[in-house]
């Protein structure tokens, strides 16, 4: 098969292709910076006002911002699915899942793959001027 282009193996799939089974169902996620913006907006008219960026400290992740933030990833793909059928979706057994779903995300949008490693978050700035 000549010609044919071997494809990148990443260590995470692609932002579009990141899903968590719950329950059977499959969820698709993307956890970009308009996901985050559109839903601190979706939650504001809700009154509920969060600043997701903090939320993306995963070391803090707690009772209060884990839906919020889940809300922000399923929101591009499940436009359907309310703040509150959100939180139906998150109980004890599926909190650990939801959040290593969420961190999968989260390394994707971050454009973290088995070729650049340390490249997370980093941007190119021209610092000649």
């Amino acid at each position: 098969m000549a010609g044919k282009k071997k494809e990148a193996k990443h260590a995470f799939p692609l932002a579009d292709d990141v899903t968590l089974d719950l329950d059977g169902k499959k969820y698709r996620l993307c956890l970009g910076f308009g996901e985050l913006r559109d839903a601190e907006r979706l939650l504001a008219e809700k009154d509920i006002h969060v600043n997701l960026l903090r939320s993306l400290q995963f070391d803090s992740i707690g009772v209060q911002s884990l839906p919020e933030l889940f809300y922000a990833a399923l929101h591009r793909y499940q436009p359907g699915l309310t703040f509150e059928d959100v939180c139906g979706l998150i109980t004890l057994k599926s909190a650990m899942t939801i959040f290593k779903a969420l961190g999968r995300a989260y390394v994707v949008a971050l454009g973290v793959t088995d070729e650049n490693p340390s490249k997370a978050g980093e941007s190119k700035v021209d610092e000649t001027n």
